[in-house]
């Protein structure tokens, strides 16, 4: 019985024990953590640390070397990403270990009401640290003139060559006669659909054309924007329309052809294939693709080896305006048709037996139930779909970057923001555009979001 007691509160002497170190080392990891950001914000943190480890072992010329750069940075890239995974990792866990220790030494009510915050609040802080605080920064910087600092509206109207109020005007009678246009093409688009379907299409929907022409009239007249700004908002509204229609209906048709044919996952992954390449290794795959070389030499570019073959004239595709900005979309298309046909025909394969049983009891026949029973059910999963792969053609930049660099009107938001920045050092100009970009985001976020609601997520 002695023995007993002695296992009983040596164990027990253990536990107190490490209840006690718990919270010491959440302590610890809050440090490690503090440590590492501060580590990691600093530009020159690795190579002044790997200096001080050299200098320590008694290698002064070479920390020398790695302090001014003059030495192989190698070594100072892995202790970048060793403190990385220390603060990032160990750090982390350390820190939520000791916290949930800590409260455990509180009553069972007081570590209801506090646990969740104990979770949440770290959360929270990264958010706020890496998320809200560098859009608020670049926000301002948008309204700061880069050498004064002095807080002014001179950016934002130097993307504009003359009052927009101005250019609507002197056009009209232009404007006019396209927007009555996009009304009659919402008006035609409402009575078809109700003519297919005997419902009556919802007001925003009929609105859509309208807003689409009032975009392009906006970007597309050379009055509104300085320099090439217009041209670079266009390609913009061209890759969310082109790119985000053409990955989702792709998807979506292969995700119901796929569904009925045999070795449906080898099927599948071959369309899925292009997803797990990175945007840039597509892009120089799809170099090769659209290579060109004068008539006089053997065309390795697959697309002008068909076009030769069928015998017209070697193109210089990437250079070729207007048609450049849609090739380097069929890229995109490429990459995002595997991602829309796994989350549709999840869908699909989603819809209940008994429903199509008995739609085709009542006479439907495959079309009219794919496109309206299957369809409509799988609603929510198409619009996240379009929502998340809008958000990705808003955020564009790798596929232009490799392909053209932003040249012969091809350049998007994201790369003439990049230019901007680390180019020409416009941090105004940049801030702007990036405030242009995060403003286009947020319409789409709201739907995405609101979609989310209407299924039930989060309500």
């Amino acid at each position: 019985m002695a023995v007993a007691t002695g296992a009983d509160s040596s164990g027990a002497g253990r536990g107190s024990i490490g209840r006690l170190l718990l919270p010491v080392g959440g302590i610890i990891g809050l440090v490690i953590v503090a440590i590492g950001l501060v580590f990691l914000a600093d530009q020159h943190g690795a190579q002044n640390l790997l200096g001080s480890i050299f200098d320590l072992i008694g290698n002064p010329e070479a920390a020398a070397g790695v302090r001014n750069g003059t030495s192989d940075q190698l070594l100072a890239k892995i202790l970048l990403a060793i403190v990385a995974l220390l603060a990032g990792v160990g750090g982390i866990w350390l820190l939520y270990a000791g916290l949930s220790a800590l409260v455990g030494l509180f009553g069972p009510k007081t570590q209801e009401r506090i646990i969740p915050w104990v979770f949440v609040v770290p959360a929270l802080l990264l958010l706020i640290g890496f998320l809200v605080y560098p859009s608020a920064v670049t926000v301002l910087t948008s309204f700061q003139n880069d050498k004064t600092g002095a807080f002014t509206l001179d950016i934002w109207t130097s993307l504009f060559k003359q009052p927009i109020a101005d250019v609507f005007v002197n056009n009209l009678v232009k404007i006019v006669a396209v927007d009555v246009a996009a009304i009659l093409v919402g008006l035609a688009i409402a009575w078809i659909y109700r003519r297919r379907t005997g419902e009556a299409l919802r007001r925003r929907w009929i609105l859509v054309p309208l807003g689409i022409a009032l975009a392009y009239q906006a970007l597309q007249d050379p009055g509104v924007f300085s320099g090439d700004i217009g041209i670079t908002l266009t390609n913009n509204v061209i890759w969310l329309i082109v790119g985000t229609g053409g990955a989702v209906t792709l998807g979506l048709l292969v995700a119901a052809m796929f569904d009925r044919v045999r070795r449906e996952a080898l099927a599948k992954t071959f369309v899925f294939l292009p997803l797990a390449i990175s945007l840039i290794g597509a892009s120089v795959i799809w170099r090769f693709v659209y290579a060109w070389r004068p008539a006089s030499q053997p065309q390795y570019g697959l697309l002008n080896a068909v076009w030769t073959g069928l015998g017209g004239q070697p193109v210089d595709w990437i250079h070729q305006i207007p048609i450049n900005t849609y090739l380097l979309i069929v890229i995109f298309i490429w990459l995002q048709t595997g991602f829309a046909m796994v989350v549709l025909s999840a869908a699909i394969k989603g819809v209940s037996t008994e429903v199509l049983e008995a739609a085709r009891l009542d006479g439907a026949n495959e079309r009219q139930i794919f496109f309206r029973v299957i369809v409509p059910i799988i609603k929510g999963s198409i619009l996240a779909v379009i929502t998340t792969i809008a958000i990705a053609d808003l955020k564009i930049f790798d596929i232009v970057f490799v392909m053209t660099g932003g040249g012969f009107n091809t350049d998007v938001v994201a790369n003439r923001m990049f230019k901007e920045a680390f180019q020409f050092f416009n941090d105004g100009r940049a801030a702007a555009l990036a405030t242009i970009l995060f403003l286009g985001v947020l319409p789409v976020m709201y739907i995405n979001l609101r979609n989310l609601r209407e299924q039930g997520v989060g309500s």
